[in-house]
């Protein structure tokens, strides 16, 4: 058994427009309209001053358990969408596990899944702590740092720098996992399909036929199709029904692919909280971990309410997590 035990997240209070990310990256008013009117983004929170390490400390310290349950953390493990494999700096996950006192817990990093990461990572928390005493934790560390160059995916979204902690045990508690299903898709394209499909705009197919020469090539599957195949996947493993699932925690690229997602399933939008897309943009390994936190100061998940958190990530991975809140 692996359960959620407590989330903390870190969303910078200040961050930049569309705009002010389009000039840096000198887009043209196009592609900001697209991003703007169809993908639902206004703003990326963005923390210039803090490094990594410090970003990943604000959401640990915005964990509210934290004080008391520092000394039960036996992993601190990070879910990471990329390594700089020619750092020869210590890896921030050990700066930071010495800056909390965690000097006896093991750390290491997951990127296998990209930005499905995160939920890979839970899972390994459970793993890891299955031998351990019961009252043992992980902590569970997700977000990273965009350089400008990758600030913008064309056609998807704009990146940001929140980030988000997670204290996971193997025991009983709140948020329990139920399943985790996940596939790795042996060709991948873009996300092209989906606004075609939605939006009958010459703005768009312009823009589209501008990204053509920087976007993945097209793919036999299809992105909304392999989302949706891990959704059914997980929520069979969980002995659920799509009727069941309260709320789903998505991966926060964009608005418009959930509106695809969610008539593929015959799910109301409603039930997406897509609150934070407007303001955060994709923040990589931490998206549905920023929606639980929110989830929770909203008052979304009743004890007993079965819900889903779904990632994807660069190479075609798709993944889904059933929970019990």
């Amino acid at each position: 058994m692996t359960a959620i035990l407590d989330v903390g997240s870190f969303i910078p209070p200040t961050g930049l427009t569309v705009r002010e990310v389009a000039a840096e990256l000198d887009l043209d008013g196009s592609e900001v309209r697209l991003i703007e009117r169809f993908f639902g983004i206004e703003e990326v929170r963005t923390a210039p001053g803090l490094d990594y390490a410090e970003r990943l400390e604000q959401a640990v310290l915005a964990l509210p358990s934290w004080p008391e349950a520092r000394e039960r953390v036996r992993y601190v493990v990070t879910a990471r969408t990329y390594v700089d494999t020619t750092a020869v700096r210590p890896e921030p996950v050990h700066r930071l596990t010495e800056k909390l006192g965690l000097q006896g817990a093991q750390a290491m990093t997951i990127v296998q899944h990209a930005c499905a990461s995160g939920l890979l990572a839970v899972e390994t928390a459970g793993e890891l702590l299955a031998d351990e005493d019961p009252d043992a934790l992980a902590l569970v560390l997700c977000g990273e740092v965009p350089t400008v160059d990758h600030r913008y995916i064309p056609r998807t979204t704009f990146m940001g720098d929140s980030t988000a902690a997670l204290l996971v045990t193997a025991g009983p508690g709140p948020n329990t996992v139920r399943s985790h299903a996940w596939s790795i898709a042996t060709d991948y394209g873009d996300m092209s399909s989906v606004v075609d499909s939605l939006v009958d705009s010459e703005l768009v197919r312009r823009v589209q036929r501008e990204y053509a020469g920087h976007a993945e090539a097209a793919a036999p599957h299809d992105y909304t199709e392999e989302v949706c195949a891990v959704v059914h996947e997980a929520v069979k493993r969980a002995d659920l029904t799509l009727d069941e699932i309260a709320l789903v925690l998505p991966h926060n690229v964009n608005r418009i692919s959930w509106v695809r997602i969610c008539r593929r399933l015959g799910l109301p939008l409603d039930k997406v909280l897509l609150d934070l897309v407007t303001h955060t943009g994709h923040c990589y390994t931490a998206d549905a971990f920023l929606n639980l936190a929110e989830a929770r100061r909203q008052g979304r998940l009743a004890p007993g309410d079965a819900y889903l958190a779904v990632g994807v990530g660069l190479g075609g991975i798709y993944s889904a997590m059933a929970l019990t809140a």
